[in-house]
C-alpha cells in the first residue's frame, strides 16, 4: 500500500511540474521584434552581426567581425541606408546584391512575419518563401519563441541567432 502511495505521489508531482510538457511554437507566436547576435555562414564566408528588428519596416544589421566590422545596413520601410566610420549613404531601395547574406536574411524575416508567410513542416520547423522566390526555413525556441535559425538552402545561407537582449517596454 505504501509503495502504491509513493508511486502515485511521484506521478502526480511529475504531472504538476509539467515534466515533458513544452510550449507549442506556432507561426504567430514567433518573436519577430528583437535585438540579438547572429552568426551567418554563406558561400562568401562567415560573418557575425548585431541584429535589431522592430518589425518589417525596421531592421538593421551591424557587422561585428572581419574587415567590414562596424559597417551597418538599415532597412526602414522607406528605403535603405548604410553607415561606416562616420559616412552614410541612403537609397530608395537596397543596393546590396539579392544573394547578399544580409539582404537574403532581411528578406526571409520580412516574408516570415507576414500573415500566412510560414507553414509548419514535419520536423517542427517552419517554411516560407521570399518575394523573389527563395525558399527558407525558420526554427524557434519553444520557451521564448525567439528565432534560433534561418536557413536559405538555395543561397547556401544559414544564420544562428543567440544572445537576445531583453526588450524594454515604453
Amino acid at each position: 500500500m505504501r509503495r502504491t502511495a509513493i508511486v502515485s505521489a511521484a506521478i502526480l508531482m511529475a504531472l504538476l511540474c509539467g515534466c515533458g510538457g513544452r510550449n507549442e511554437v506556432t507561426a504567430r507566436s514567433i518573436n519577430f521584434t528583437f535585438s540579438c547576435s547572429t552568426d551567418v555562414s554563406s558561400p562568401q564566408g562567415a560573418v557575425s552581426y548585431a541584429v535589431n528588428r522592430s518589425g518589417a519596416a525596421g531592421t538593421s544589421l551591424e557587422v561585428m567581425s572581419g574587415t567590414s566590422k562596424g559597417l551597418c545596413w538599415y532597412w526602414d520601410g522607406e528605403g535603405f541606408s548604410a553607415t561606416y566610420k562616420g559616412l552614410a549613404v541612403k537609397s530608395g531601395e537596397c543596393v546590396l546584391p539579392r544573394s547578399s547574406p544580409a539582404a537574403v536574411l532581411v528578406s526571409a524575416l520580412s516574408a516570415a512575419e507576414k500573415d500566412g508567410g510560414l507553414t509548419r513542416d514535419g520536423s517542427g520547423a517552419f517554411c516560407g518563401s521570399t518575394e523573389n522566390g527563395l525558399d527558407f526555413t525558420v526554427t524557434a525556441d519553444a520557451e521564448t519563441y525567439n528565432i534560433k535559425t534561418v536557413s536559405v538552402p538555395d543561397c547556401g545561407i544559414k544564420a544562428d541567432f543567440y544572445n537576445y537582449k531583453t526588450q524594454s517596454s515604453a
